[in-house]
């Protein structure tokens, strides 16, 4: 702390002086040439060892360092109050942080919650379980067991505009190609048919005839259709021909080709035979890179890509390979109890995985982070989700409850 300039003084006079006794007990400095003594600058007077006042040119040093130590006193009072006073707004700062938090996270949880509440179901458009779902703008399209396709206007309220009859047995998979506006949907029947969406109702504009047994997966990638089928093949289709040729059957899988996903050069198929296989297509025919085994416990059922992880959806958890290692590596299992078992159907939107399940319930998981929490479930059908589809902020579910249900999953 800094001291007043006339305690320095006096510090400095009192150190410098060097006085002597004298014989009538007070302690004196050598004589001013100054006859007026008691107003020379370099007087000094003590009183007596036990009282008495020093001065400097009139000043009174001992009551002025008395002063001092009094300033001093308050000052540090003062110092001691503010000390007080800013550890009292620190606490203050965080009860209103964690107050601010709280309201925070209690309007997210309520968003959260309203939005776990379809905002409209689809019904009395099928009589079947609905198997597939895809979006295209304002339409929705939905497969059943019962044979046919539904054309839905998702305009609030959402109603059937069309029912489109070509597969003569359950159509099992749907893909909609935006950049030519085709549906492809595929059959127990065995067969692929394309439809002109342009059109209304879509148009049936072709039936392709490439596999031996169902037609359960597909996926479009670029201008290749990729088909999976009970016949343990995948179908590779050149989507820039009229009708759409068939360029490939590819071979590796011991079983049903059950789940398709395709990611820049590689095409990943998922099959009952408990496996993964990875696809290179910049060959041609695209062949086999790896087989990917470790952690599938039974039938392949979904796959899913988030920028370098791929999720895998079986009879038992959500499982998830990191991408950037070769081959594809193993990271961790998502299997939070009984709404990750069936894992049927896994889409992506917004940094979020929307699972499906045998449980009545599509389960949403943040992908932000790694591994991949559980934000909570959307609860609305009576059976089994069977299917999903997104487009703009909506999540839609076909069950086996004869339903489609519409989620708003904007942000909240």
């Amino acid at each position: 702390m800094l001291l007043p300039l006339f305690a320095i003084a006096c510090l400095q006079t009192t150190l410098a002086a060097a006085p002597t006794p004298t014989t009538d007990g007070f302690v004196g400095l050598r004589p001013s040439n100054d006859n007026n003594a008691a107003s020379s600058s370099n007087t000094l007077y003590l009183d007596p060892p036990l009282g008495g006042s020093v001065l400097i040119d009139g000043f009174d040093c001992k009551a002025g360092v008395a002063s001092l130590a009094a300033w001093n006193t308050t000052l540090t009072s003062r110092v001691d109050d503010l000390s007080a006073q800013v550890d009292a707004a620190k606490a203050l700062r965080v009860q209103l942080t964690t107050e601010v938090e709280q309201l925070r996270d209690a309007v997210l949880g309520l968003c959260q919650t309203l939005k776990q509440q379809s905002i409209d179901t689809l019904a009395a458009g099928h009589t079947g379980i609905v198997t597939a779902v895809a979006a295209q703008g304002n339409r929705l399209y939905s497969a059943t067991n019962d044979h046919t396709i539904v054309v839905w206007d998702t305009h609030s309220p959402p109603r059937k505009v069309h029912t489109l009859s070509a597969h003569t047995d359950h159509v099992r998979c749907l893909a909609v190609d935006n950049a030519t506006n085709r549906l492809f949907s595929g059959s127990t029947d065995g067969t692929i048919r394309v439809w002109d969406t342009a059109a209304t109702p879509p148009a049936l504009l072709h039936t392709l005839t490439g596999h031996t047994r169902a037609v359960i997966s597909l996926v479009i990638h670029g201008a290749r259709l990729y088909s999976g089928s009970w016949d343990a093949t995948i179908g590779v289709w050149d989507v820039t021909q009229a009708p759409p040729l068939n360029l490939h059957n590819l071979t590796s899988h011991s079983g049903d080709v059950s789940a398709l996903a395709a990611r820049g050069n590689r095409l990943f198929s998922g099959s009952v035979d408990d496996s993964i296989r990875v696809w290179d297509l910049t060959q041609s025919p695209p062949f086999v890179l790896h087989a990917l085994t470790n952690a599938i416990q039974n039938d392949v059922q979904s796959l899913a890509i988030h920028n370098n992880r791929l999720f895998a959806g079986d009879q038992s958890a959500i499982h998830v390979w990191d991408l950037t290692q070769s081959p594809p590596t193993h990271t961790h299992s998502l299997s939070p109890g009984r709404f990750t078992r069936d894992v049927w159907s896994l889409v992506i939107h917004d940094d979020r995985l929307y699972s499906s399940s045998s449980h009545a319930a599509v389960a949403v998981w943040d992908l932000l982070v790694d591994p991949a929490v559980s934000l909570g479930r959307l609860i609305g059908h009576d059976g089994s989700v069977l299917a999903l589809a997104v487009h703009d902020n909506r999540l839609y579910s076909g069950s086996d409850d004869q339903t489609i249900r519409a989620w708003d999953i904007s942000p909240c």
